[in-house]
């Protein structure tokens, strides 16, 4: 009878305790974002036929990681980000490629959650076009392409749906130390004179946190999961 009950206690015990990520396991996903809002300029009560403000945002991070410890991972993920405000005094769009690697560590909390920190190092490209609209002056539009190297803490929350699939939360940039490298051009189109380009470089040191500046992404992330938990 002792030893009956003495099972017992180990498989309860068992069940309840928190679920690991052993070393070996491999996790294939990645995490995806999306934003649109739209603003509305009002005119003795009707709306004005364009809008004063108009944001989209869209990421995709696919990504790969191996468990190098006990709830800690190692792993590389690319960047894909698109940015659109198409307003009544400007068009602007933007184009971010990046490829990073990370390590991850969790810390179960039983009942298939995780809590987990991720700190990384990532390369990002962007390429930016805006675009004005001829009624503010002569057409003109302004590039901008940055190189960008950046360390960075992104916290986050993970819940195993089951032994094979993985869903989580990542609020991306928390903390960040950025180096940047811009090069901007401005031309400027005239029909009566040639057009003029001004150039314009800076790079610099740049570190902080986006909780003050309210752009900390939040991405829902989905991986496959290989090997035990």
């Amino acid at each position: 009878m002792k030893k009956l009950y003495l099972c017992s206690i180990l498989i309860f015990i068992g069940y309840i305790s928190p679920a690991q990520i052993n070393k070996g396991t491999v996790l294939l996903g990645g995490e995806l974002g999306f934003s649109n809002s739209t603003q509305k300029n009002y005119t003795n009560g009707a709306p004005a036929p364009v809008p004063t403000f108009k944001f989209t945002y869209a990421s995709i991070q696919p990504s790969a990681m191996i468990a190098i410890g006990k709830n800690l991972v190692w792993g590389i993920d690319l960047d894909f980000d698109y940015q659109a405000q198409p307003n009544s005094n400007y068009d602007m769009h933007y184009n971010e490629y990046g490829i990073g690697t990370f390590l991850r560590k969790y810390k179960p909390l039983g009942s298939g959650f995780y809590l987990f920190g991720q700190s990384g190092l990532e390369f990002t490209y962007g390429d930016e076009r805006i675009t004005y609209p001829p009624s503010t002056g002569p057409d003109s539009f302004t590039e901008t392409k940055n190189a960008i190297f950046s360390l960075g803490f992104s916290p986050g929350i993970a819940y195993a749906v089951n032994r094979k699939w993985q869903v989580e939360l990542l609020l991306s940039g928390l903390f960040y130390a950025d180096y940047a490298n811009d090069k901007e051009t401005d031309i400027v189109i005239n029909p009566t004179e040639p057009a003029s380009t001004n150039v314009e470089k800076a790079n610099g040191f740049d570190f902080g946190s986006n909780l003050s500046t309210g752009l900390t992404q939040l991405l829902l992330g989905v991986h496959y999961v290989i090997g035990s938990k």
